[in-house]
């Protein structure tokens, strides 16, 4: 399994030489690092796992305090969000540990196509740890209306992705 593909825009690499590079150039440029979005490759949870921690150590190593994992299975299928509460539980627990917070978000056509699925995560894993990307095109996808999404979230909410979106005609 190739790092690169995890995160595409910045190496899992740790090394301070590295880490100091990447906070020279954010420096130079006045920039600030603030989230990671990720694909959680890997054959099995534990490779998944084990790719998300090395996420987590740069992350910690740059002072980036969120990531932001994407789940994939069945959407709709109550076992398969069973499994994502366990793993994203242990995703959570490794997170913590590092300062990171992980933040999940309603993707269409994933296991946490709902508002309804994510409420029920974030109850069911009592961290602080764990927060929500708000994301308007994928809430506007899965047909949620958002205004009653984010009061129901509310503070929760560590991430927002302003995106724009056709309409519902156009999808």
């Amino acid at each position: 399994m190739s790092d690169i593909s995890i995160v595409r825009h910045i190496e899992m690499n740790t090394k301070r030489t590295y880490i100091d590079e990447v906070k020279s150039i954010v420096k130079k440029h006045r920039l600030e690092l603030f989230s990671i979005d990720t694909e959680d490759l890997g054959n099995t949870e534990e490779d998944k796992i084990k790719s998300l921690v090395k996420v987590f150590d740069v992350a910690q190593k740059l002072g980036i305090p969120l990531v932001m994992p994407n789940l994939h299975g069945k959407s709709g299928d109550r076992e398969v969000t069973k499994r994502n509460i366990k793993y994203i539980k242990k995703l959570t627990e490794r997170a913590a540990s590092r300062g990171i917070t992980l933040a999940i978000k309603v993707h269409a056509g994933t296991p946490v196509d709902k508002t309804a699925t994510l409420i029920q995560i974030l109850d069911e894993i009592d961290s602080t740890a764990l927060g929500v990307t708000l994301d308007t095109r994928e809430f506007y996808r899965a047909g949620e209306d958002i205004s009653e999404a984010i009061s129901k979230i509310g503070k929760r909410i560590v991430h927002v992705h302003l995106r724009d979106y056709p309409r519902r005609e156009q999808m």
